[in-house]
């Protein structure tokens, strides 16, 4: 019988997956805001992506513009 470790790794990239594409939807919605000159929601747009996805430099670059 397979220990019961409370985390599939099928799962766990699946919801890895899931944060990428999400994070990048939110940097989409940021940089639309920003071509608007909705900088306030820009930035929430770039803090959210950043929080689904720490990894993406790119993110933390959009926000510092």
């Amino acid at each position: 019988m397979r220990p019961q470790c409370g985390y599939c790794p099928v799962y766990l990239f699946l919801y890895f997956l899931w944060c990428v594409l999400q994070s990048l939807e939110e940097k989409e919605l940021g940089n639309s805001a920003y071509k608007k000159r909705d900088f306030e929601t820009a930035l929430e747009h770039y803090a959210k992506a950043i929080e689904l996805d720490p990894t993406n430099v790119s993110f933390l670059t959009n926000r510092a513009g």
